[in-house]
Protein backbone atom coordinates (compact mmCIF):
# COMPACT_ATOMS: atom_id res chain seq x y z
CA UNK A 1 0.00 0.00 0.00
CA UNK A 2 2.99 2.81 1.02
CA UNK A 3 5.15 1.77 -2.26
CA UNK A 4 2.77 1.70 -4.85
CA UNK A 5 -0.01 4.76 -4.62
CA UNK A 6 2.27 7.32 -5.56
CA UNK A 7 3.76 5.81 -8.73
CA UNK A 8 0.67 4.33 -9.57
CA UNK A 9 -1.09 7.43 -9.80
CA UNK A 10 1.58 9.43 -12.04
CA UNK A 11 1.21 6.36 -14.20
CA UNK A 12 -0.41 7.00 -17.60
CA UNK A 13 -4.18 6.42 -17.30
CA UNK A 14 -5.21 2.87 -17.58
CA UNK A 15 -1.54 1.55 -17.59
CA UNK A 16 -1.29 -1.35 -14.97
CA UNK A 17 1.27 -0.75 -12.33
CA UNK A 18 3.31 -3.75 -13.08
CA UNK A 19 7.40 -2.46 -12.95
CA UNK A 20 9.05 -1.05 -10.12
CA UNK A 21 7.13 -0.18 -7.25
CA UNK A 22 4.96 -3.34 -7.93
CA UNK A 23 7.86 -5.71 -8.50
CA UNK A 24 9.07 -4.33 -5.27
CA UNK A 25 5.34 -5.75 -3.79
CA UNK A 26 6.22 -8.69 -5.72
CA UNK A 27 9.00 -9.21 -2.87
CA UNK A 28 7.88 -8.19 -0.19
CA UNK A 29 4.80 -10.49 0.09
CA UNK A 30 4.84 -13.53 -2.49
CA UNK A 31 6.49 -15.23 0.30
CA UNK A 32 5.92 -18.62 1.58
CA UNK A 33 2.86 -18.72 4.07
CA UNK A 34 3.98 -18.71 7.65
CA UNK A 35 1.03 -19.73 9.22
CA UNK A 36 1.84 -23.86 8.97
CA UNK A 37 5.62 -22.76 10.08
CA UNK A 38 4.96 -20.36 13.23
CA UNK A 39 2.85 -21.38 16.46
CA UNK A 40 2.60 -17.65 17.16
CA UNK A 41 0.75 -17.46 13.91
CA UNK A 42 -2.05 -20.24 14.75
CA UNK A 43 -2.04 -18.97 18.25
CA UNK A 44 -3.30 -15.59 17.49
CA UNK A 45 -6.25 -17.23 14.58
CA UNK A 46 -7.28 -19.39 17.39
CA UNK A 47 -7.86 -16.44 20.10
CA UNK A 48 -9.48 -14.34 17.14
CA UNK A 49 -11.34 -17.56 16.57
CA UNK A 50 -12.51 -17.77 19.74
CA UNK A 51 -13.57 -14.03 20.39
CA UNK A 52 -15.41 -13.49 17.88
CA UNK A 53 -17.36 -17.09 18.75
CA UNK A 54 -17.42 -15.32 22.44
CA UNK A 55 -19.43 -12.63 20.61
CA UNK A 56 -21.70 -14.51 18.39
CA UNK A 57 -22.67 -16.56 21.08
CA UNK A 58 -23.65 -13.74 23.57
CA UNK A 59 -26.11 -12.27 20.55
CA UNK A 60 -23.24 -10.58 18.07
CA UNK A 61 -23.47 -6.97 17.40
CA UNK A 62 -26.04 -5.74 19.65
CA UNK A 63 -26.79 -2.15 20.67
CA UNK A 64 -24.51 -2.38 23.64
CA UNK A 65 -21.08 -4.41 21.52
CA UNK A 66 -21.94 -1.62 18.55
CA UNK A 67 -21.43 1.18 21.45
CA UNK A 68 -18.41 -0.49 23.66
CA UNK A 69 -16.53 -1.02 19.91
CA UNK A 70 -17.52 2.74 19.00
CA UNK A 71 -15.48 3.50 22.19
CA UNK A 72 -11.98 1.28 21.25
CA UNK A 73 -8.83 2.82 20.14
CA UNK A 74 -8.42 1.25 16.25
CA UNK A 75 -5.09 3.58 15.54
CA UNK A 76 -2.27 2.67 17.27
CA UNK A 77 -0.19 4.45 14.74
CA UNK A 78 2.72 6.38 16.44
CA UNK A 79 1.46 10.47 17.54
CA UNK A 80 4.54 11.30 15.26
CA UNK A 81 3.57 11.61 11.72
CA UNK A 82 1.21 14.09 13.16
CA UNK A 83 3.89 16.38 13.46
CA UNK A 84 4.46 15.76 9.68
CA UNK A 85 1.50 16.88 8.31
CA UNK A 86 -0.93 19.66 7.80
CA UNK A 87 -4.64 18.44 8.28
CA UNK A 88 -7.45 20.30 7.86
CA UNK A 89 -10.70 19.29 8.71
CA UNK A 90 -13.91 20.48 6.89
CA UNK A 91 -17.48 20.02 7.29
CA UNK A 92 -19.35 19.54 3.74
CA UNK A 93 -23.20 19.08 3.53
CA UNK A 94 -24.70 16.17 2.38
CA UNK A 95 -27.12 15.15 -0.25
CA UNK A 96 -31.22 15.16 0.95
CA UNK A 97 -30.63 17.76 3.94
CA UNK A 98 -29.07 15.50 5.97
CA UNK A 99 -26.68 17.82 7.77
CA UNK A 100 -23.00 18.08 7.25
CA UNK A 101 -20.23 15.80 7.10
CA UNK A 102 -16.44 16.15 8.47
CA UNK A 103 -13.86 15.58 5.85
CA UNK A 104 -10.25 15.69 6.87
CA UNK A 105 -7.59 16.81 4.32
CA UNK A 106 -4.18 15.62 5.15
CA UNK A 107 -0.76 17.00 3.31
CA UNK A 108 2.43 16.13 4.32
CA UNK A 109 4.38 19.23 5.61
CA UNK A 110 7.36 18.12 2.75
CA UNK A 111 5.08 18.74 -0.49
CA UNK A 112 5.72 21.66 -2.57
CA UNK A 113 2.84 24.19 -2.61
CA UNK A 114 1.79 23.29 -6.19
CA UNK A 115 -1.48 20.85 -6.97
CA UNK A 116 -0.51 17.25 -5.95
CA UNK A 117 -1.85 13.89 -6.41
CA UNK A 118 -3.88 13.06 -3.81
CA UNK A 119 -5.46 9.65 -2.47
CA UNK A 120 -9.65 9.63 -0.97
CA UNK A 121 -9.11 6.88 1.75
CA UNK A 122 -11.94 5.28 3.52
CA UNK A 123 -11.60 3.84 6.86
CA UNK A 124 -13.11 0.72 8.45
CA UNK A 125 -14.85 -0.34 11.37
CA UNK A 126 -17.08 -3.68 10.68
CA UNK A 127 -20.10 -0.67 8.67
CA UNK A 128 -20.52 -0.13 12.89
CA UNK A 129 -17.73 1.91 14.08
CA UNK A 130 -14.82 3.70 13.53
CA UNK A 131 -14.34 7.67 12.10
CA UNK A 132 -11.71 9.44 9.57
CA UNK A 133 -10.81 11.32 13.00
CA UNK A 134 -10.27 8.18 14.80
CA UNK A 135 -7.74 7.07 12.07
CA UNK A 136 -5.90 10.30 11.35
CA UNK A 137 -2.80 9.30 12.64
CA UNK A 138 -2.38 6.25 10.18
CA UNK A 139 -4.11 8.95 7.55
CA UNK A 140 -0.87 11.53 8.24
CA UNK A 141 0.97 8.33 7.92
CA UNK A 142 -0.57 7.46 4.61
CA UNK A 143 -0.13 10.66 3.31
CA UNK A 144 3.48 11.41 4.21
CA UNK A 145 4.73 7.86 2.84
CA UNK A 146 3.05 8.11 -0.14
CA UNK A 147 4.22 11.89 -0.64
CA UNK A 148 0.05 12.29 -1.36
CA UNK A 149 -2.19 14.80 -0.16
CA UNK A 150 -4.69 12.51 1.38
CA UNK A 151 -8.77 13.03 2.25
CA UNK A 152 -10.45 11.39 4.83
CA UNK A 153 -14.26 11.76 4.93
CA UNK A 154 -17.19 10.38 7.63
CA UNK A 155 -18.77 8.90 5.31
CA UNK A 156 -21.24 7.51 8.35
CA UNK A 157 -21.57 4.33 9.96
CA UNK A 158 -24.66 1.56 10.20
CA UNK A 159 -27.61 1.68 11.59
CA UNK A 160 -27.66 5.81 11.37
CA UNK A 161 -26.45 5.34 7.71
CA UNK A 162 -27.53 3.00 5.20
CA UNK A 163 -26.29 1.59 2.01
CA UNK A 164 -27.91 4.14 -0.51
CA UNK A 165 -26.88 7.64 1.63
CA UNK A 166 -23.27 5.69 2.36
CA UNK A 167 -22.19 5.46 -1.41
CA UNK A 168 -23.55 8.97 -2.00
CA UNK A 169 -21.38 10.87 0.93
CA UNK A 170 -18.31 9.21 -0.92
CA UNK A 171 -19.23 10.23 -4.74
CA UNK A 172 -20.08 13.59 -2.47
CA UNK A 173 -16.58 13.58 -1.06
CA UNK A 174 -15.06 12.55 -4.70
CA UNK A 175 -17.00 15.68 -6.08
CA UNK A 176 -15.88 18.34 -3.17
CA UNK A 177 -11.99 17.65 -4.33
CA UNK A 178 -12.52 18.44 -7.46
CA UNK A 179 -14.62 21.44 -6.50
CA UNK A 180 -12.45 22.33 -4.11
CA UNK A 181 -9.12 21.20 -5.46
CA UNK A 182 -7.63 24.68 -5.74
CA UNK A 183 -7.81 25.37 -2.34
CA UNK A 184 -6.88 21.92 -1.16
CA UNK A 185 -4.17 22.04 -3.57
CA UNK A 186 -5.03 18.77 -5.38
CA UNK A 187 -4.36 17.71 -8.94
CA UNK A 188 -7.29 16.53 -10.34
CA UNK A 189 -5.79 14.55 -12.73
CA UNK A 190 -3.96 12.71 -10.51
CA UNK A 191 -6.67 10.99 -7.88
CA UNK A 192 -6.62 7.62 -6.58
CA UNK A 193 -8.93 5.63 -3.49
CA UNK A 194 -7.71 3.44 -1.13
CA UNK A 195 -9.66 1.70 2.05
CA UNK A 196 -9.51 -0.85 4.46
CA UNK A 197 -12.71 -3.44 5.14
CA UNK A 198 -15.34 -1.48 5.36
CA UNK A 199 -13.55 0.97 3.57
CA UNK A 200 -12.57 -1.14 1.08
CA UNK A 201 -16.14 -1.24 0.38
CA UNK A 202 -16.56 2.33 0.34
CA UNK A 203 -13.43 2.54 -2.14
CA UNK A 204 -15.18 -0.02 -4.63
CA UNK A 205 -18.26 1.50 -4.51
CA UNK A 206 -17.03 4.87 -5.21
CA UNK A 207 -15.32 3.61 -8.50
CA UNK A 208 -18.60 1.29 -9.57
CA UNK A 209 -20.79 4.82 -9.17
CA UNK A 210 -18.39 6.99 -11.08
CA UNK A 211 -18.12 3.99 -13.88
CA UNK A 212 -22.08 4.05 -14.10
CA UNK A 213 -21.85 7.80 -14.68
CA UNK A 214 -19.17 7.42 -17.41
CA UNK A 215 -16.55 9.12 -14.88
CA UNK A 216 -14.35 6.18 -14.64
CA UNK A 217 -11.39 7.93 -15.81
CA UNK A 218 -11.71 10.54 -12.25
CA UNK A 219 -9.64 7.77 -10.70
CA UNK A 220 -6.44 6.86 -11.41
CA UNK A 221 -5.81 3.67 -8.91
CA UNK A 222 -8.12 1.53 -6.24
CA UNK A 223 -6.33 -0.02 -3.62
CA UNK A 224 -7.94 -2.26 -1.22
CA UNK A 225 -6.88 -3.89 1.75
CA UNK A 226 -8.80 -6.78 3.53
CA UNK A 227 -11.63 -4.75 1.95
CA UNK A 228 -15.25 -6.39 2.59
CA UNK A 229 -17.49 -6.13 -0.38
CA UNK A 230 -18.96 -9.26 -1.14
CA UNK A 231 -21.51 -11.86 -0.35
CA UNK A 232 -19.71 -14.62 0.27
CA UNK A 233 -20.52 -15.19 3.98
CA UNK A 234 -24.09 -15.72 2.27
CA UNK A 235 -23.54 -18.84 0.15
CA UNK A 236 -23.89 -20.51 3.14
CA UNK A 237 -27.84 -21.39 3.69
CA UNK A 238 -27.12 -20.57 7.64
CA UNK A 239 -23.53 -19.09 9.66
CA UNK A 240 -24.06 -22.83 11.30
CA UNK A 241 -23.77 -24.09 7.53
CA UNK A 242 -19.90 -22.63 7.77
CA UNK A 243 -17.43 -25.42 7.59
CA UNK A 244 -14.53 -23.41 9.76
CA UNK A 245 -15.21 -22.24 13.12
CA UNK A 246 -14.07 -18.77 12.36
CA UNK A 247 -16.57 -18.44 9.60
CA UNK A 248 -19.58 -19.59 11.74
CA UNK A 249 -18.98 -16.92 14.05
CA UNK A 250 -18.29 -13.91 11.54
CA UNK A 251 -20.84 -14.85 9.65
CA UNK A 252 -23.41 -13.59 11.56
CA UNK A 253 -21.53 -11.04 12.74
CA UNK A 254 -21.03 -10.00 8.68
CA UNK A 255 -24.76 -10.88 8.47
CA UNK A 256 -25.85 -8.84 11.53
CA UNK A 257 -23.64 -5.64 9.45
CA UNK A 258 -24.25 -5.95 6.39
CA UNK A 259 -28.17 -6.08 7.73
CA UNK A 260 -27.90 -2.71 9.45
CA UNK A 261 -26.04 -1.13 6.47
CA UNK A 262 -29.59 -2.23 4.18
CA UNK A 263 -31.62 -1.28 7.41
CA UNK A 264 -33.12 -4.55 7.89
CA UNK A 265 -32.95 -7.58 10.79
CA UNK A 266 -34.62 -9.50 8.40
CA UNK A 267 -32.23 -12.56 7.09
CA UNK A 268 -34.30 -13.09 4.48
CA UNK A 269 -34.48 -9.42 2.84
CA UNK A 270 -30.93 -9.60 3.38
CA UNK A 271 -30.67 -12.98 1.80
CA UNK A 272 -32.77 -10.96 -1.15
CA UNK A 273 -30.14 -8.63 -1.55
CA UNK A 274 -27.29 -10.69 -2.38
CA UNK A 275 -25.89 -9.56 -5.89
CA UNK A 276 -27.10 -6.16 -5.50
CA UNK A 277 -24.24 -4.19 -6.08
CA UNK A 278 -25.84 -1.40 -3.93
CA UNK A 279 -24.78 -3.75 -0.95
CA UNK A 280 -22.21 -5.94 -2.51
CA UNK A 281 -20.24 -3.51 -5.02
CA UNK A 282 -18.08 -7.19 -6.38
CA UNK A 283 -21.43 -7.93 -8.10
CA UNK A 284 -21.60 -4.99 -10.04
CA UNK A 285 -22.62 -5.92 -13.91
CA UNK A 286 -19.53 -7.61 -16.00
CA UNK A 287 -20.20 -4.19 -18.07
CA UNK A 288 -18.53 -2.01 -15.39
CA UNK A 289 -15.74 -4.14 -14.52
CA UNK A 290 -13.74 -2.91 -17.54
CA UNK A 291 -13.97 0.31 -16.92
CA UNK A 292 -12.79 0.03 -13.19
CA UNK A 293 -8.98 1.90 -12.54
CA UNK A 294 -6.15 -0.31 -12.45
CA UNK A 295 -6.68 -2.38 -9.22
CA UNK A 296 -4.97 -4.07 -6.23
CA UNK A 297 -6.44 -6.21 -3.73
CA UNK A 298 -4.46 -6.91 -0.04
CA UNK A 299 -5.68 -9.15 2.24
CA UNK A 300 -4.09 -11.69 4.57
CA UNK A 301 -3.54 -15.15 4.63
CA UNK A 302 -5.70 -16.01 7.28
CA UNK A 303 -8.68 -13.73 7.12
CA UNK A 304 -12.06 -14.31 8.30
CA UNK A 305 -13.71 -11.33 5.76
CA UNK A 306 -11.01 -10.34 3.16
CA UNK A 307 -9.31 -13.53 1.58
CA UNK A 308 -12.59 -15.79 0.32
CA UNK A 309 -13.57 -12.28 -0.95
CA UNK A 310 -10.72 -11.01 -2.39
CA UNK A 311 -9.90 -14.13 -4.23
CA UNK A 312 -13.48 -14.11 -5.46
CA UNK A 313 -13.68 -10.44 -6.59
CA UNK A 314 -9.77 -11.06 -8.06
CA UNK A 315 -11.24 -13.99 -10.44
CA UNK A 316 -14.15 -11.73 -11.98
CA UNK A 317 -11.56 -9.05 -12.51
CA UNK A 318 -8.71 -10.40 -13.84
CA UNK A 319 -9.92 -11.09 -17.01
CA UNK A 320 -11.17 -7.51 -17.38
CA UNK A 321 -7.61 -6.66 -17.55
CA UNK A 322 -8.15 -4.30 -14.38
CA UNK A 323 -6.03 -6.49 -11.42
CA UNK A 324 -2.76 -5.16 -11.00
CA UNK A 325 -2.27 -7.38 -8.49
CA UNK A 326 -3.87 -10.07 -5.61
CA UNK A 327 -2.13 -9.89 -2.61
CA UNK A 328 -2.37 -12.43 0.30
CA UNK A 329 -0.29 -11.76 2.85
CA UNK A 330 1.03 -13.88 5.51
CA UNK A 331 0.03 -14.22 8.80
CA UNK A 332 -3.30 -13.09 10.80
CA UNK A 333 -5.37 -9.88 9.45
CA UNK A 334 -8.67 -8.10 10.14
CA UNK A 335 -9.63 -8.56 13.22
CA UNK A 336 -6.04 -8.20 14.56
CA UNK A 337 -6.30 -4.58 13.72
CA UNK A 338 -9.03 -4.13 16.52
CA UNK A 339 -7.85 -6.53 18.68
CA UNK A 340 -11.27 -8.51 19.39
CA UNK A 341 -9.34 -11.07 22.01
CA UNK A 342 -11.65 -12.72 24.58
CA UNK A 343 -9.75 -13.50 27.80
CA UNK A 344 -10.49 -14.49 31.13
CA UNK A 345 -7.51 -12.50 32.71
CA UNK A 346 -7.49 -9.24 32.18
CA UNK A 347 -4.10 -7.27 32.73
CA UNK A 348 -6.53 -4.16 33.38
CA UNK A 349 -10.29 -3.62 34.31
CA UNK A 350 -10.31 -0.18 33.00
CA UNK A 351 -8.92 -1.04 29.89
CA UNK A 352 -11.56 -4.19 29.16
CA UNK A 353 -15.28 -4.72 28.89
CA UNK A 354 -17.20 -7.56 30.70
CA UNK A 355 -19.14 -9.59 27.87
CA UNK A 356 -20.90 -12.65 29.16
CA UNK A 357 -18.51 -13.35 32.13
CA UNK A 358 -15.55 -12.94 29.44
CA UNK A 359 -13.75 -9.86 29.21
CA UNK A 360 -12.68 -7.95 26.06
CA UNK A 361 -9.65 -6.40 26.02
CA UNK A 362 -10.10 -2.63 24.90
CA UNK A 363 -6.61 -1.78 23.75
CA UNK A 364 -4.90 -2.99 20.75
CA UNK A 365 -2.02 -5.49 20.84
CA UNK A 366 1.48 -3.59 19.95
CA UNK A 367 2.22 -7.27 17.89
CA UNK A 368 0.63 -8.26 14.65
CA UNK A 369 1.18 -11.61 13.44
Amino acid sequence: RQMCIRDSINAEYGELPHHGHMGALDQLLHTEPLGSRLPEVQAAWDALTAGFEQMAHNGGLTPEVIQMLRGMPLDQTPESFRDRCHVTKFEVEVADGRGQMAVWVVRPNNLNPTPQPAQLWFHGGGFVCGSAASFLNACCQRAFNNSTVLVAPDVGVAPEITAEHWLKNAVLTHDWVIQHSSEIGVDTSKLATSGESAGGFTSLGLCMRLAEQGRADELRLFVSDIGAFDSDFLDAATPEDEADPMHRACSLLQRQALGLLLGTSDPAELESHKTDPSLFPAHMPPELLGLLPPTVLMTSEFDHVGKRCNERFAARLAPHGKLAGLYVQPGVGHGMYTCLLYTSDAADEEDSVDLGGRRIIKKKKRRKY
